[in-house]
């Protein structure tokens, strides 16, 4: 949504109601703003917010979040869940099941902190985060659905301008995703938050994990 402001010129003789109009402008096109809301970057902190003065009218689902302390080295050559620390359990959203209804969103965002990196074959040194999910639709067995394309990064080589982000390691890598329901009902039983490598000579090392997701109430 546009909201158009009037600029003055230095020297133009105004009015109260004239410095006033854009504050109005803003209030009347606020008006207009629907309960549909499927940008990836709309949510805030104050979105997640279940009580006081800020609660908003969503439900969040958030993840394990781990400290610093916490690594763990993936060499895996195919997806694999993404740990909360060396040997630990993997990622997992609490309060699952989530029910979604016709229309229905659920936001997504998973990060990690990727600190060491051991980048021995450059022709090979691609590495990729999905998230997946278990999903029941109207009733029917759960089955495992891709949620997100394969988002990848680079450990240093571009290979002709692919477009990978490049990192070097000590870098912060995420990624957001808006599922919209499509059906009359969907079940969610799990959601996982997934890497792999292209080359089992390359490994990263991964720590400060989390994984949040926010479903709209509508």
């Amino acid at each position: 949504m546009t909201i158009n402001s009037k600029v003055f010129e230095p020297g133009t003789l105004t009015s109260a109601a004239d410095a006033n109009q854009p504050h109005e402008d803003i209030v009347t096109a606020s008006a207009a703003i629907g309960a549909d809301a499927t940008r990836t970057e709309w949510a805030s902190f104050k979105h997640i917010t279940t009580s006081g003065k800020d609660a908003h009218p969503i439900t969040p689902y958030m993840g394990k979040v781990e400290d610093a302390t916490h690594f763990k080295v993936y060499d895996n050559t195919a997806y694999a869940t993404i740990e909360g620390g060396a040997g630990g359990t993997p990622m997992a959203l609490t309060g699952l099941p989530i029910t979604l209804t016709a229309g229905q969103t659920l936001r997504l965002h998973a990060g990690c902190f990727v600190t060491e990196v051991t980048h021995t074959d450059v022709t090979a040194d691609y590495y990729w985060f999905r998230l997946v999910a278990e999903i029941a639709v109207d009733g029917g067995a759960a089955g495992t659905v891709q949620l997100t394309p394969d988002w990848g990064y680079s450990l240093g080589s571009t290979r002709s301008g692919e477009g990978f982000v490049q990192t070097y390691g000590y870098q912060r890598v995420g990624l957001s995703w808006v599922h919209v329901c499509k059906n009359t009902e969907e079940i969610i039983s799990e959601v996982d938050f997934q890497v792999k490598l292209e080359d089992a000579s390359n490994d990263i090392t991964i720590a400060e994990c989390h994984l949040i997701a926010i479903k709209t109430t509508a």
